[in-house]
């Protein structure tokens, strides 16, 4: 498999691991193609994409599971995906962002310890305390409703094995998160933030460190 592809394939992967099943009501993962969809009107919970090997079919055959749902919707489409797939997106009512959204991946690599840090301490989120402090951050950060932020960050979900977030506290403040995701092939991050009057400050070095 192409590098590319795969770096795709594993986004598309991993998006279905972090994004809650309460949530999503729609979701489909193949060659070529994923779509995760909430039906909720926020462009951000409702992210798809195409990539090689993808065609016109799958293309259409996405834009039909998008428009079954009826919510905005995000589509990441590759730089290498077919030419006839961006034609069927045109064709159907989609528009190029004005920036491109860059996908980083990087193959795995032994990492070096991290000094702590004398100014953030980081903690995984464990508790009511912290789940309040995840949820503060994300809302002056993105535009995730509260109550969206508690079904997708469910304790019972952050506890267990492949999906986690963790806080940069400056003292008793919270000021960046991260999100994670992971499995055997690779580690995925998501959700990374930090409040704005704390930004430019190294925390979300330190918490994604």
């Amino acid at each position: 498999m192409h590098p590319i592809s795969e770096a795709w394939q594993t986004f598309g992967r991993h998006l279905v691991r972090y994004r809650d099943p309460g949530l999503t009501v729609a979701f489909d993962l193949g060659p070529g193609r994923f779509a995760v969809l909430t039906g909720l009107p926020d462009i951000e919970l409702n992210v798809t994409g195409l990539h090689p090997p993808a065609a016109a079919a799958e293309a259409n055959a996405l834009v039909d599971r998008i428009d079954e749902v009826g919510a905005p919707t995000l589509v990441f489409v590759s730089r290498n995906a077919a030419l006839a797939v961006l034609a069927v997106l045109a064709a159907r009512g989609f528009a190029p962002t004005v920036l491109p959204e860059p996908l980083m991946w990087r193959a795995c690599q032994i990492l070096r310890p991290t000094p702590a840090s004398p100014t953030f301490s980081v903690r995984r989120v464990a508790g009511e305390r912290d789940l309040g402090a995840l949820v503060a951050v994300l809302a002056a950060a993105i535009t995730m409703p509260p109550e969206v932020t508690r079904r997708q960050f469910a304790l019972d979900r952050l506890a267990g094995d492949g999906l986690g977030s963790w806080l940069a506290w400056d003292g008793v403040e919270p000021v960046s998160t991260v999100t994670l995701t992971w499995d055997d092939e690779a580690c995925a991050v998501w959700e990374m933030m930090t409040v704005p009057a704390h930004r430019r400050r190294g925390a979300g070095r330190v918490v994604l460190e």
